[in-house]
């Protein structure tokens, strides 16, 4: 299994593992969090790099993700955080 580690834009690190069946763990680093998506390990290595090297836009470099999952990325915040700060979507 592949594992490989990554700094965002923000300079938050993530460890990102693969898992099989296409599915891949990405772990933040700094706030010990972390989420599970079902895309390949190479798929959202090659997004990073288009996001932090290319300077794409995360919208663009990672269109096969969720906006939650797409925030994860930048901030380290889920879903349940922002419930819990700004209360639940109407």
């Amino acid at each position: 299994m592949m594992s490989l580690n990554r700094v965002n834009r923000m300079g938050m690190k993530y460890y990102i593992e693969e898992l099989g069946d296409r599915k891949t763990r990405i772990k933040s680093l700094d706030l010990q969090k972390e989420i599970v998506v079902e895309h390949s390990i190479q798929r959202i290595s090659q997004g990073w790099y288009n996001w932090t090297q290319e300077g794409d836009s995360i919208q663009t470099a990672f269109p096969f993700l969720n906006p939650s999952e797409r925030e994860f990325l930048m901030t380290g915040i889920m879903d349940s955080e922002w419930d819990e700060l700004f209360g639940e979507k109407e």
